[in-house]
């Protein structure tokens, strides 16, 4: 089961890692940029960090997919650093907020999906 869990890990981390590329303005440091920051997407980054830091794993998900429209490049910029955030917690920090690693590699496909972004060609959707 451990085996699994890393590897999931890692599949998630390198997917995130080939969004930002994919997304990126920023080709140099290749880091997810938007040239128009939104305040929607201000906030609900600050949102999705403060339900994160108190543990409210599934409510912050909750949440981010309430607010995602499809269309805006920062609120998906959210998105993605909102899984990033999740994979990075150790699996018992996931399982306290009632969560788990193939819920992290699902929400994040499924906000791939609501912007178009179609990873099927890759085997992962």
């Amino acid at each position: 089961m451990l085996m699994k869990e890393d590897w999931l890990l890692r599949q998630i981390d390198v997917l995130i890692q080939f969004i930002v590329r994919m997304l990126s303005k920023d080709k140099e440091n290749q880091k997810l940029t938007t040239d128009h920051c939104t305040e929607q997407a201000d906030r609900l980054q600050e949102e999705l960090e403060l339900l994160l830091d108190e543990g409210k794993l599934s409510e912050a998900e909750n949440h981010l997919f309430n607010c995602l429209d499809g269309k805006d490049e920062a609120s998906l910029a959210a998105a993605v650093d909102f899984y990033q955030r999740l994979n990075q917690m150790s699996d018992q920090q996931l399982g306290e907020g009632d969560f788990s690693r193939e819920e992290v590699m699902e929400g994040l496909l499924d906000t791939l999906n609501r912007y178009g972004i179609a990873l099927n060609e890759l085997g992962l959707s």
